[in-house]
């Protein structure tokens, strides 16, 4: 069979590498690596090549080689020629390779040619020294190599790991995980325990384990969030009813740097619920869905679920450092979509509600680009808790001996007591229920009397007004025939003048002028006369009018008094439907910036900002940080104060009026504060940076407010249709967190005047908080803003969650004090 060309001149290039090398005075005197050194060195891993060629001229020579772990491998390789002269040659081929005898032997597809000599069958020492890493034959070293692994991204950890192995021999790649677990006594026997519902654990619980800490920030039903600290690694794990777990890079990492997050969808929760109360021979399946938060969805390119099978297989008692449980064992097997795959056991504690010992190997690692696993074959993650404390209050369950079990109860007992248990349970349902339906007959016969008074008095309103109409009509009309008559009779009598005028001229005698004068005097008063008339009637019109007016004032005034009056029944009614929900406390950071150092001052953002505060501190009890014409580092140093002070008893609302900008390259928004120059994002406040912000916030519920141009980038597209808020609605919002955000316009300039003394979007803003009388959620703030923003400008405000920002469905609820 022929060789192709590049075969032959890769050939050539490393028999002239070799002889390059061939000086033994060069070669070094370092430690040839071992097969167990060999096999983490170029197994899956990718390695590049420098060293010397020579084909007409002496040349660089440049191999890329790709070591698969199925024993193949691929090679590129460039001969570059010394200053520019022709006869460099480049290629690629493939081959096999192994590890024998502290080698590693290499196979090209084609023979001949020299390639038993050189490349077919030859092996190859591999070294450390001085100058890095090398290939080395009999005649010294002729290749340079530089290693891209997957497990350790820079030379200093490979060369460590490799090291670690030096008394190796053949054999697998031990596992690089430190193993911190102490060399714990543990005893175990079988027991008999009652079926163990979920328990929550309470938020500040601190769980000491021999290699990690585990501190609860954060529970909401079944989910809890745990700050996780593994060493120097600071993270957050979330755990739904507690074994779910996900968290941002939990198994693999995206080698572009992008996070590789982890989500649990609504079907899956629910299977995991399911799994509770634990009982032996209970099981369970669920998958976990890996994203890219970097840019799109991963499960779109390289995104894969796991498939996570649950089984409670007995019952135990263990003894940790000479402490006794009563435990539940958990069986854990694991398999993602591209091969991954581990096993693992957890030991549930019912009384504390706490695991005090777990264990997982990986049984299965692939390398797929563009994710990198961060665990290898055999790797083992182990821990077994050390202690635990609780909150004040309450009991460290887990420092004390475990006690005593009750005695057992009858099968025909516990039948009964189940029984019992669910004939109350119905009776509370049928209870809530019948409550439910009186409340809402209730409430439906209060609407339709409201419905029924509020027709009453816009038809009484409406009756008055067609009154009115009509009187102010018919005065018209007869004021209009009044004054043509007036007119009639002014053109008679000036004609009977001009008559007699010409009579007295023809008449020439003093008796005719004289009855001359007396017709023109009379003409005259009768004018004076008509006019008076004239005055008379207006000013009888105006009467009417003033009396029209005064009515309808009247009735205003008394529609407003009962108004008043039925304000505060209102209030007090929809107060009982508020009775035992915790809305905790409210806070406001309220920025505004009119005079920029460096760009065009603004007129109203300064009035907005303490018109608004003012509303929120008087009316609603908030406690209020207001920042005037503040720069970069006093608006950040006030988020990282928010975030140092509040607790997930607080609520948030973050207000902010001046100018924004859009990076149409990056789709990226920002704030600019009173010191930002155009051009210069060092002063500017990134959508980024507010996200974060938010997403590192404690407090429950937090609604951003941005009264500036090209806002919209903050949000994204949502539905804010008509909500049904019957029942308990307002209680699961109060309980459930959010991330919610109202900006002045989409991706467009926005308005700076147009209602008076405030933006269109302040002024709507605050008068739709002193309109209303009770409590008030988000969407329903957006819907009474949204049109009057859009009439006084051309804008179009927007409601939706904050990207990113961990929104998990609540909203924020406006509650008025006063």
């Amino acid at each position: 069979m022929s060789v192709p060309r590049p075969i032959y001149v890769l050939t050539f290039c490393l028999i002239a590498g070799l002889l390059a090398a061939a000086s033994p005075a060069r070669a070094e005197r370092a430690k040839n690596f071992n097969d167990a050194q060999l096999k983490l060195l170029f197994s899956g891993t990718e390695v590049a090549g420098e060293g010397s060629c020579q084909l007409i001229y002496p040349g660089d020579l440049f191999l890329d080689f790709t070591f698969h772990k199925d024993g193949r491998f691929f090679v590129d390789y460039d001969c570059v020629t010394a200053g520019g002269y022709e006869g460099g040659d480049a290629g690629n081929t493939t081959g096999t390779w192994s590890i024998e005898e502290n080698e590693l032997c290499t196979v090209f597809k084609y023979p001949g040619l020299g390639w038993e000599n050189v490349i077919q069958g030859n092996c190859y020492s591999v070294r450390h020294d001085r100058s890095g890493f090398g290939f080395y034959s009999r005649a010294g070293r002729f290749l340079e190599l530089t290693f891209k692994h997957h497990r350790f991204p820079t030379k200093g950890k490979l060369l460590t790991a490799v090291l670690n192995l030096s008394g190796g021999g053949t054999g697998a790649v031990a596992s690089t995980k430190t193993e911190k677990t102490p060399k714990i006594k543990t005893m175990a026997r079988s027991v008999t325990l009652p079926p163990a519902p979920y328990k929550a654990p309470l938020v500040g619980t601190k769980i000491k384990y021999d290699d990690r800490i585990y501190r609860v920030t954060r529970t909401d039903g079944f989910l809890t969030v745990y700050r996780s600290v593994t060493g120097a690694k600071l993270s957050y794990l979330n755990a739904y009813a507690l074994f779910g777990e996900y968290a941002d890079n939990l198994y693999v990492t995206h080698d572009h740097g992008f996070e590789i997050s982890y989500k649990i969808d609504t079907d899956n929760r629910k299977k995991l619920e399911a799994f509770w109360p634990l009982e032996a021979g209970k099981k369970t399946k669920f998958e976990v869905i890996e994203e890219d938060a970097g840019i799109v969805p991963l499960y779109t390119t390289y995104g894969q679920s796991w498939v996570i099978a649950l089984e409670v297989a007995k019952a135990e008692a263990i003894s940790l450092n000479g402490i006794n449980y009563s435990t539940y064992v958990i069986v854990e097997e694991a398999k993602s979509g591209d091969g991954f795959s581990f096993v693992g056991r957890k030991w549930y504690h019912p009384t504390s509600g706490l695991i005090v010992k777990a264990e997982r190997t990986w049984t299965k690692i692939v390398f797929e680009p563009p994710k990198i696993p961060n665990f290898a074959e055999g790797d083992e993650d182990n821990y077994t808790l050390v202690k635990v404390r609780f909150p004040e209050g309450t009991i460290a369950v887990a420092a004390k001996q475990e006690p005593k079990a009750p005695p057992a109860v009858s099968t025909a007992e516990l039948a009964r007591l189940e029984r019992e248990a669910e004939e109350k349970r119905k009776a509370r349902a049928a209870e809530i229920a019948r409550l439910e339906r009186e409340a809402e007959k209730k409430r439906q016969a209060s609407a339709r009397k409201a419905e029924a008074e509020q027709k009453a008095r816009t038809a009484e309103l409406a009756h008055l007004e067609r009154e009115a109409e009509e009187k102010r009509l018919a005065a018209a009309r007869k004021a209009e025939a009044e004054q043509k008559a007036r007119e009639v009779e002014i053109a008679r009598l000036a004609r009977e003048e001009e008559k007699a005028r010409e009579a007295e001229e023809k008449a020439g005698t003093a008796a005719q002028k004289e009855i001359a004068r007396l017709k023109r005097e009379a003409v005259e008063a009768k004018k004076a006369s008509l006019a008076e008339v004239a005055r008379q009637k207006r000013e009888a019109a105006e009467a009417r009018d003033a009396e029209v007016a005064s009515l309808r004032q009247q009735l205003e005034e008394a529609l407003k008094a009962r108004k008043i009056v039925e304000a505060p029944k209102a209030k007090a009614k929809a107060a009982d439907g508020l009775a035992g929900i915790k809305f905790g406390n409210y806070h406001a950071l309220i920025i505004g910036i009119n005079n920029y150092k460096n760009l065009p001052k603004l007129t109203t953002a300064i009035n907005d900002a303490k018109g608004v505060a003012k509303v929120l501190k008087d009316e609603y009890g908030f406690k209020v940080t207001t920042l005037i014409d503040p720069d970069r580092l006093d608006i950040i140093d006030a988020f990282d104060e928010l975030k140092e002070t509040l607790t997930d008893e607080d609520n948030l609302l973050i207000y902010y009026a001046g100018h924004g900008w859009l990076d149409e390259d990056t789709d990226r928004g920002y704030w600019l504060p009173v010191d930002a120059k155009p051009k210069r994002r060092s002063r500017w406040v990134s959508n980024a940076t507010i996200t974060d912000t938010l997403k590192g916030l404690s407090a429950k519920h937090v609604l951003v407010l941005a009264d500036s141009c090209y806002s919209g980038t903050l949000t994204r597209a949502a539905d804010v249709g008509t909500r049904k808020r019957k029942g308990d609605y307002w209680k699961k919002m109060a309980s459930k967190w959010a991330r919610v955000a109202i900006t002045s316009g989409g991706l467009e300039p926005v308005a700076d005047k147009g209602g008076g003394d405030h933006s269109p979007f302040a002024k709507a803003f605050i008068d739709v908080l002193q309109e209303n009388a009770s409590i008030m959620d988000g969407v329903q703030l957006f819907g009474k803003m949204r049109r009057p923003v859009m009439v006084a400008a051309e804008q179009t405000p927007q409601y939706s969650d904050v990207r990113n920002a961990g929104h998990d469905g609540g909203d924020f609820l406006f509650v008025r004090k006063k």
